[in-house]
């Protein structure tokens, strides 16, 4: 393909601005209320369940901090807040029950999104903590 036709493209096929300068769902649009209902009238059985889970009191933190630690005599100094809505956990849930099924502490924060994959049949999941790649088998 041309760089000439991957530009077309990009412009005939960009969905930027398409439903207005304020809009925030994007391609969220697309799926309207008759598209719910045709997706509800393929279904043959389900099972509705809530993936909420109870937060930590409160899920938040102030941390300050002070960088570099030895620069003297005028350190850069700032403070964050960050959220922890699952509790510095790597959890795991049961997909058909919602079940909680076991939870690890990684011991850093969690900088993406998890990621499976199998070897000879057994399922492993795969994150990154910190600056460590920690991969975990699932039970059969």
């Amino acid at each position: 393909m041309s760089r000439a036709r991957c530009d077309q493209m990009l412009k005939e096929l960009s969905n930027w601005g398409r439903w207005g300068k304020d809009d925030q769902l994007g391609a969220l649009n697309l799926i309207t209320p008759a598209k719910r209902q045709q997706a509800i009238a393929l279904a043959k059985s389900g099972t509705q369940m809530s993936l909420g889970h109870d937060t930590l009191t409160p899920p938040f933190e102030l941390k300050m901090f002070i960088e570099p630690a030895n620069s003297a005599p005028m350190p850069f100094v700032h403070d964050r807040v960050e959220i922890d809505f699952h509790g510095g956990c790597f959890q795991a849930l049961d997909v058909s029950t919602g079940t909680f099924l076991w939870k690890a502490n990684l011991g850093a924060q969690i900088v993406n999104g998890p990621m499976t994959y199998a070897v000879d049949g057994k399922q492993y999941v795969v994150t990154i903590s910190g600056q460590s790649i920690v991969a975990f088998g699932l039970r059969d």
